[in-house]
């Protein structure tokens, strides 16, 4: 963890456990093991392939070429400048996407959360009638004991 940026590092730290899973998977880590491994390790580990994926990608890479001051500059884009637009306007609609299902999918989980308390309270409700109807019976037979 100590090798990904401070704002990585919130990233990877606000993960659900579920969430680092399906990314190691993702990854190519084997399920069941991710099933069996802990979150403080399943932190390190997506730490680790997040370095290892961000060194490939920039050693991957060349530099960006140095803006030359002494070169006329057109009003419209170059090409290698409009290449980078593109890619970059790509990666923007990625981002949004993977963003937009993230939300989608935090909502669901809220859901079903609330479809499990609303499920809860019907059966604690339930049980408390149950157990005032046999107080009832309780009480009857009592009295016819009597």
């Amino acid at each position: 963890m100590d090798k990904l940026t401070l704002v990585d590092q919130q990233k990877v730290r606000k993960m659900s456990d579920e969430r680092l899973r399906a990314k190691l998977i993702e990854a190519g880590y084997e399920k069941d093991d991710m099933d069996l491994t802990e979150r403080e390790e399943l932190l390190a580990l997506y730490a680790d392939y997040l370095v290892q994926t961000q060194t490939r990608v920039s050693v991957s890479e060349p530099p960006a070429p140095a803006m030359d001051d002494n070169l006329p500059h057109s009003g419209g884009v170059s090409g290698d400048a409009g290449l980078d637009r593109e890619a970059f306007e790509f990666e923007k609609m990625k981002w949004a996407d993977e963003m937009r299902k993230w939300e989608a999918e935090e909502r669901r989980r809220d859901e079903e959360r609330e479809d499990r308390k609303a499920e809860e309270r019907r059966k604690e409700a339930e049980m408390e009638e149950r157990r005032a109807e046999q107080r009832e019976r309780d009480r009857k037979w009592e009295a016819e004991m009597e």
